[in-house]
């Protein structure tokens, strides 16, 4: 039909975005183990997203299970805004130090993330291709929205007024440049 066309014309006509600068490509990788550069496996995984070969990351890096249990009870009682998680944050500045530099790569990890300029996915030819996953960005985006705390209480509002709006304007980016219902959700 003439629409799906118009759909397929819009898909390929997309404007290219480098590997290195496409946040969907580092994405793919995010959830590659520490000593591993997202990049490069996101980069190796596009042949595998296209329909090629195998997935080279077939295990995703549990990081939460090396975690100390005080960081992991702080993390469970803060999976909803409630006032147990501003009272387990409020008594707990030093967890969440040890949490920070425990995961320091996780967060630094995540600050490349918002550093890319552009959103480029691959939507993959086979229904059963895995989707991206999520959860570690989402942890990254955790520990960024704890240093921005723990610097406030600091008084250091400069680092909150840099990292959230640059936080808010990744996604944003991300949600109007996606082709993938799993990104736009």
């Amino acid at each position: 039909s003439a629409t799906a066309l118009k759909f397929t014309a819009l898909y390929r006509d997309r404007p290219a975005i480098a590997d290195k600068d496409n946040a969907y490509v580092y994405f793919m990788g995010f959830a590659a183990a520490p000593d591993k550069d997202p990049q490069q496996i996101g980069e190796q995984r596009l042949p595998w997203i296209r329909g090629h070969g195998d997935d080279p990351l077939s295990v995703e890096y549990n990081f939460k299970d090396i975690r100390r249990k005080d960081i992991q009870v702080l993390h469970d009682v803060c999976k909803d805004a409630t006032l147990a998680c501003f009272d387990a944050m409020e008594n707990g500045q030093a967890t969440i130090t040890e949490w920070l530099q425990s995961e320091r790569w996780l967060l630094e990890r995540y600050q490349t993330l918002l550093g890319k300029t552009g959103w480029l996915e691959i939507v993959p030819p086979d229904i059963n291709t895995r989707l991206p996953i999520y959860s570690p960005v989402l942890e990254g985006q955790k520990l960024l929205f704890l240093k921005v705390w723990i610097m406030a209480k600091h008084k250091d509002g400069n680092v909150a007024r840099e990292l959230l709006p640059r936080d808010i304007r990744f996604w944003r980016n991300g949600l109007a440049t996606s082709d993938i219902l799993i990104s736009k959700m």
